[in-house]
């Protein structure tokens, strides 16, 4: 089995480093770890850090910290942005997208209300935890930023600066975008279950790229993951 790969705060001038609650949990009641064992411990500023597991405190109220050991990867430094904008649907599918997105290297995770939204309620301090964990296993160095919930007018009247589509069905050849570089930061919108009504259509439209993701209707999750992956694997637009 590979070292627990472990997302912490910490600064690598420090020798130790005091492990979130959640993951002194994990490390006591899951993996059931014990003094010495490997870890490696992350963060987009200080890069990637070997580790021992240390112990402290008593038999009932244990203590984990991880001694730093030796740097394997250097701190990150991104160039660009990618957003991916989309209404909340059920939460299992909320997970399914944010946990993917952040396999895909999504920077920015934006959910917006839209006149068919079914669930309005979102909590960026949760789903935060859900990308965590996903950033823990596919090896990346940051962690997505989730951001509070919006409308969308309100989102489209104060874009984030980055280049932005909207993913559409039943676009005519001449309203698609063709994307052929994604040198630049950029974001996808993408809509509700049942999708975009038409006065939505029209002011997003007016402000942003249409994009075609195919001929057929996806799901709204589908769409999200599939404008995600489409626009961080084209070469430069």
């Amino acid at each position: 089995m590979r070292n627990p790969r472990l997302y912490v705060p910490f600064r690598s001038n420090a020798e130790e480093v005091e492990l979130l609650e959640e993951q002194q949990h994990y490390i006591k009641n899951v993996l059931r770890l014990g003094e010495g064992a490997g870890l490696r411990v992350f963060n987009e500023r200080e890069g990637e850090y070997s580790a021992a597991l240390a112990i402290c405190g008593t038999a009932r109220a244990k203590c984990f910290k991880a001694i730093l050991e030796k740097q394997i990867r250097s701190p990150q430094c991104r160039t660009k942005s990618s957003w991916l904008a989309f209404s909340p649907i059920k939460p299992h599918l909320v997970h399914w997208i944010i946990e993917k997105a952040t396999e895909l290297d999504v920077t920015h995770i934006q959910p917006l209300v839209m006149e068919r939204t079914q669930q309005r309620s979102f909590s960026p301090k949760k789903w935060q935890c859900v990308a965590r964990d996903a950033s823990q296993q596919c090896e990346r160095l940051d962690i997505p930023h989730i951001q509070p919930l919006r409308f969308l007018p309100d989102f489209l009247r104060d874009l984030p600066s980055v280049t932005w589509f909207v993913a559409m069905e039943r676009l005519s050849a001449l309203q698609q975008t063709t994307v052929r570089s994604s040198k630049g930061s950029w974001g996808v919108i993408v809509g509700p279950e049942g999708g975009f009504t038409e006065q939505e259509r029209q002011m997003l439209v007016q402000r942003v790229h249409p994009l075609s993701l195919g001929p057929n209707v996806l799901r709204s999750e589908t769409a999200a993951l599939c404008a995600a992956y489409h626009l961080s694997r084209v070469d430069s637009f």
